[in-house]
């Protein structure tokens, strides 16, 4: 609700740390917002991203989609 985006995943996944995608692990969040790191979310371990409307999704992971997820993630 925080940052108005759209939960696809676990709702009762719980997400303690934030981190960049090639850092990230099972607990953090973070975010996807430019092509150019496609292949970092792609092997990212995070827990939880937000991504842009029109991402390709994988469905063992969690995603908040929204608008900006710089901005989101930043909130």
């Amino acid at each position: 609700k925080i940052t108005q985006s759209e939960l696809r995943g676990d709702p009762k996944y719980v997400i303690t740390h934030i981190a960049d995608l090639s850092s990230a692990g099972p607990s953090d969040i973070s975010f996807f917002g430019n092509s150019k790191y496609e292949s970092a979310m792609k092997k990212s371990q995070a827990g939880a991203v937000f991504i842009p409307v029109n991402s390709v999704q994988d469905s063992s992971k969690n995603y908040l989609i929204t608008k900006n997820p710089f901005a989101a993630f930043q909130k």
